[in-house]
């Protein structure tokens, strides 16, 4: 396997175990909330609790960030994010209930999201690794860095890609020399360089994607310790994730009515959403429809939603249709798939909206 490869292959192994990680607390936060939101009532909903928690959260920070701007009570912001975010409390919980409900079960949910977010830092160290390899960040560094050996490292960037790895041994050789890019190109160093950076926005700060020298010894850890702990998922020829690749490639070639459209639409061409529409094949008088408004809540919660819904619907085995919307300002992309279990499309819808 040469090294262009190990990259793909690395980099999509940490992604599916991102995705495996955030079902795995959702499902958790899930149970520890159950008493408390009934969800036995609530249904699929139950599942979403996690991420909306995550972006009320998130506001209540930038709030306590914003205070000096006599921002309204952040408790009735969160509030109405909340409200909004549940579509109204689900059509079940009044909106004073259901922001004590949020209340007390921050918790259980502020422990759930520690456990989180120590296994995204995790993604995100070793992810970094693979950042010299981008021309974005590599120009960028190069224009805002000097001195900036960009064509030595360009030069090491082709041989890594080119290296062929047939071991484990040599798979750790390799790791180290993709640490070493790293060191070389991602890692500001005061003592020797200077910013010359040309946006008045970012004065004073390291260009992006870059990082201190004293951030350097935690990438270090991070990336062997994950390099070694998954050595042999790396080195497979066919792991789990090329074998289910291969059979969503397999699906879509024998369905014979998926076709794809571009187009502009004529209403607002600000914005980007992502629109999924699912419906058992035999019976089309049940739909499902559910909207997102950026395309990483969309990887991380569709298949969940696209598998509770076949629960719901006690279909999960039969076949399925779906149509895919994406837009991006104005333009517009459809895709329309069919004739796939409902495990089979959710895992089929999800790499779709990772091409967008």
């Amino acid at each position: 396997m040469d090294g262009s490869k190990l990259i793909a292959k690395i980099q999509s192994m940490v992604k599916v175990q991102g995705r495996e990680l955030h079902r795995k607390f959702c499902q958790e936060f899930a149970s520890l909330a159950e008493s408390q939101f009934k969800s036995g009532d609530l249904g699929v909903e139950t599942n979403l609790l996690f991420d909306i928690f995550r972006k009320c959260r998130r506001e209540e920070s930038s709030l306590e960030w914003g205070q000096n701007r006599r921002e309204p009570d952040a408790g009735d912001l969160v509030k109405d994010l909340l409200w909004r975010e549940t579509k109204g409390g689900w059509g079940r919980i009044p909106k004073d209930e259901l922001y004590a409900l949020y209340i007390d079960s921050r918790g259980d949910f502020e422990s759930v999201l520690s456990e989180f977010n120590s296994s995204r830092s995790r993604a995100t160290h070793v992810l970094a690794l693979f950042r010299p390899f981008q021309d974005r960040y590599l120009s960028q560094w190069a224009t805002s860095v000097s001195p900036y050996p960009r064509d030595v490292l360009e030069s090491r960037i082709a041989s890594i890609r080119g290296t062929v790895v047939h071991d484990k041994i040599e798979l750790a050789i390799w790791a180290e020399e993709v640490f070493g890019l790293f060191q070389e190109a991602a890692v500001f160093y005061p003592e020797k360089q200077v910013i010359i950076q040309k946006n008045p926005e970012r004065e004073g700060k390291l260009p992006l994607g870059m990082i201190s020298s004293q951030s350097l010894r935690i990438y270090g850890q991070q990336w062997r310790l994950w390099i070694r702990e998954f050595e042999n998922q790396i080195m497979s020829t066919q792991d789990k994730d090329d074998k289910l690749g291969e059979s969503i490639r397999s699906q879509l070639a024998r369905n014979e009515e998926i076709h794809f459209t571009q187009g502009t639409p004529k209403g607002d061409s600000q914005g980007k959403d992502f629109e999924i529409e699912i419906f058992p094949e035999l019976d089309e008088t049940l739909k499902a429809k559910r909207t997102w408004d950026d395309k990483e809540s969309a990887i991380l919660q569709l298949a969940d939603w696209i598998q509770s819904i076949g629960a719901i619907w006690n279909v999960e085995k039969m076949p399925c249709r779906a149509r895919i919307r994406a837009r991006n300002g104005s333009n517009v992309s459809e895709l329309s798939v069919k004739a796939l279990n409902f495990a089979e499309m959710s895992s089929v819808t999800t790499k779709v909206i990772e091409t967008f």
